[in-house]
């Protein structure tokens, strides 16, 4: 991946604009232990196509990871993996026509199942796509509480969700640093960075490094 991407940017760089797009896999969230190095290697990949799409945003170079479930494969007919329905390639090919001819978020993540294409944000639609159960229902926001906070901490879940595929699915006080698979001090400034655009507000170094959960990062944002 890298050498195709380094041996692409510069016609995308002279034309200001472009569309990099990754085929992961849903093993990078949820990993068994026969594809450990698999799925590392996959989360390598969508992680060096994330700071891609950081460095050169502003270059109208925008970034898809397409995490698939299951694809039939010589690869895939040597797991023993009993029950499961693989995807087609052709279904791939086509999900890579879908995201690469619309207009999609910066750095976009979406997860391939035999039930269809979800955009990762899309928290329940994910949750349920890649775990086959029933999404969790939202806690009701407590009377009283500002419409512009509540907004403030769903942009924010989103955020999170798009940088930290595995916390998609995790309840406000799950998303810890110490809890999210991925969340290390790399991605740590990265959400800061993001975090900083987003919302408008500057963060010290020292904050930065306090500003390991969901509800530290909220408090933050809401104190601006």
């Amino acid at each position: 991946m890298k050498s195709l991407t380094e041996a692409s940017l510069p016609s995308m760089l002279a034309a200001q604009r472009g569309r990099i797009i990754n085929i992961g896999s849903v093993a990078q969230q949820r990993a068994s232990e026969p594809l450990t190095d698999y799925a590392g290697a996959k989360s390598l990949a969508d992680w060096y196509l994330q700071q891609t799409a950081l460095r050169y945003r502003e270059n109208g170079i925008e970034t898809t990871t397409i995490l698939c479930d299951l694809t039939r494969s010589a690869f895939s007919s040597a797991l023993d993996l009993p029950g499961t329905t693989p995807l087609e390639p052709e279904e791939v090919a086509e999900s890579v026509l879908t995201t690469g001819l619309q207009q999609q978020r910066l750095a976009g993540h979406y997860i391939l199942t035999s039930n269809g294409l979800f955009e990762l944000r899309d928290e329940e639609k994910s949750a349920a796509a890649l775990h086959d159960i029933p999404p969790e229902k939202t806690a009701p926001t407590p009377a009283g509480v500002n419409a512009a906070v509540t907004h403030s901490r769903s942009a924010l879940r989103a955020l999170l969700n798009q940088i930290l595929p595995d916390s998609v699915g995790k309840s406000d006080q799950q998303l810890r640093m110490n809890n999210i698979s991925g969340w290390d001090s790399m991605i740590q400034i990265a959400i800061a960075l993001e975090v900083e655009e987003k919302f408008g507000i500057t963060l010290s170094g020292s904050a930065i490094s306090e500003l390991t959960s969901f509800d530290a990062l909220c408090q933050a944002i809401e104190s601006r």
